[in-house]
């Protein structure tokens, strides 16, 4: 009889591996994320996500390189890249948290602008945005002095002449 055989080779791709996402860190608003580097995985890099508060959604970055740079944030962001080897599922790497602190805002310096020689007067800063690191004052303009105090209200040293703050 006759007979007919037919050859078929398959081919095996190994299973995708999402790799280790680093990068990411505290930044400024307005700053980028800094380069984010993906290493350790198996396949190719098909896209990048990202996901902003309440971080329950991701949104696809057409980006395919194993590091990435965002645009410069507003917000805090998470990101993460997604990995896929030949036919085998695409996997989503860890993802890493890109921290945006507001921009600082000096806010107005509140009180009595007028006392008597000897007296101390008391000082608050209101409409602010950060964190206060201490309070300088200056007699001549020139040469601060320094104050530690982090509190909003500020109980000045005795002053005896017009004296900035």
């Amino acid at each position: 009889g006759c007979t007919a055989t037919d050859e078929v080779v398959v081919e095996i791709n190994p299973q995708t591996s999402p790799g280790t996402l680093s990068g990411g860190d505290n930044i400024c608003e307005g700053s980028t994320s800094g380069v984010l580097t993906l290493t350790g995985y198996t396949g190719s890099v098909i896209r990048w996500e990202k996901s902003v508060d309440p971080f329950d959604t991701w949104t696809e970055i057409a980006h395919t390189q194993d590091t990435y740079t965002s645009n410069p944030l507003s917000e805090t962001t998470r990101f993460r890249a997604v990995v896929q080897n030949g036919v085998c599922d695409a996997m989503e790497s860890n993802y890493t948290e890109v921290e945006v602190t507001p921009t600082p805002v000096a806010g107005n310096i509140d009180g009595n602008n007028l006392v008597c020689a000897g007296s101390s007067p008391t000082l608050t800063l209101i409409g602010y945005n950060g964190t206060i690191v201490r309070w300088e004052y200056s007699a001549n303009g020139t040469i601060w002095e320094s104050n530690e105090d982090s509190d909003p209200t500020f109980y000045a040293p005795v002053i005896n002449q017009i004296t900035q703050y």
